[in-house]
Order: structure tokens, then sequence, then C-alpha cells
């Protein structure tokens, strides 16, 4: 069927302009054909299958989760510790430090400070400006998003050699967020460091692989050569 139509069109093309004509015209339109196929390939993958064809795109709706939960993250860090005013975000680590002195209670700018020296590598002053923020600052977030800061601070504190200052951090969480499963988490981790935690239960006259029988702890260690064959 689609051959007879394609075959009276031709027909109908010549008539009109010539054989030369319709082979242009027939052409055309096969080459349109095959790109509007194309594309419409291009959009179902796009957005049946979040995948574009393509060449050089990326997975477009994947980075617009990606974007929106970075700007979620963005926007709860506000929310906790204010907004950075406009004149701070243009100062080097100096400048915010002068900064951070004449308005001390400034978290948001604190916090970047912090941010500032940790990717610098001056690990003491990250420790100092972001426990300074975390302690003082009046709001407060959820249980996980303090136990995430104060992880990170403990972890820092163990690189620095300190598990003083680590045990300190942690406790200090621990005792500010007691109700919640968090603080038993960072007790756990402050037993482990302090080499206070629970030894594992030694279950005796139970075994508890399948594959070793109980004797076999008492026979002689087997030897990996192999034997001569028998003759």
């Amino acid at each position: 069927m689609f051959l007879e139509l394609l075959m009276v069109l031709f027909a109908q093309l010549t008539m009109t302009l010539g054989r030369t004509g319709a082979k242009f015209v027939m052409l055309f339109g096969f080459i349109f054909i095959a790109l509007g196929l194309i594309l419409f390939i291009n959009w179902a993958f796009e957005y049946l299958f979040d995948i574009r064809i393509a060449q050089g795109t990326i997975l477009r709706r994947r980075q617009q989760y990606a974007d929106a939960i970075t700007n979620k993250a963005a926007k709860r860090k506000i929310e906790l510790y204010g907004e950075l005013p406009r004149k701070a975000t243009k100062l080097d680590v100096a400048g915010l430090e002068r900064w951070c002195a004449g308005s001390p209670q400034d978290w948001a700018a604190l916090y970047k400070l912090s941010e500032l020296y940790e990717a610098a590598g001056d690990l003491k002053n990250f420790v100092r400006c972001r426990e300074k923020v975390l302690k003082e600052m009046p709001r407060k977030g959820t249980g996980a998003e303090m136990a995430t800061e104060w992880h990170r601070v403990a972890d820092v504190y163990l690189e620095l050699k300190d598990m003083e200052g680590a045990r300190l951090g942690l406790e200090y969480f621990a005792n500010q967020f007691s109700q919640t499963p968090e603080a038993g988490l960072a007790r756990q981790r402050i037993a482990r460091m302090t080499g206070n935690a629970p030894a594992p239960p030694v279950i005796t006259g139970v075994n508890t692989n399948p594959f070793i029988q109980p004797e076999d702890h008492l026979a002689a260690p087997r030897s990996r050569k192999r034997l001569p064959p028998e003759i």
C-alpha cells in the first residue's frame, strides 16, 4: 500500500516537474522524514527514558534533579546560619577574619570563613571557627544535620592527632541532642575512640560455622603438598 502511494506520488511529480525534478523532490522528502524520525526518537528517549541521544549532551533531567538538591541545600544553609552579606562574599581569608572580628555573631560569615580555612588546609583554624558557630549560634538544625557537622569536626581533630578535642566535640553534640538516635551513635564512636567499647560476646559450645566440625580445631594441620602418586 505504501509502495503504491509512493509510485502514484512519483508519477504526479514527474508529470509536473519532470523526471529529474521528481527525483530531487523524493530525495529531499526522504531526508526530511529521516530527520523527523531522529528528532522523534531523541524526544522519546529524553522524556520517557531520561536519556538524550544527541552527542555531547548530558542527562538533562537528572542534572535538573541534582541542581534542585543543591539549591535546597543552599536554602537550608541560609536558614541555619543566615545569609552571607554581599560585601563579605568577595573577601579573602584575612578580610573575612577581620569582618568576623567586627561582627562576632555573623554566623554565615564565620561559617564561610571555616570553609575557606578547610579549603586552604588550615585545619586548626577550621575547627576553631566551625566550633564557635555550632556552639554559639542560636538556631540549631536537626539532629542529623548537626551530627554531620560535629562528626566532621571530630574527623579533623583526629587528623590533628587531638583525640581529646574529638571526644569533647562529640560529647557536646550528644548532650545537646541527647534524645536523638544520632546522639547514641556519637556515644558509640566515643567509646570506640577511647577504647571503652564493650567486647563482642564469646559464645562457647556453639558452632556458628556449619562447614567446621567442633573437633577440627584439635586436628593436626593438613599439609598442602601433594602426595606422590601411588605405585
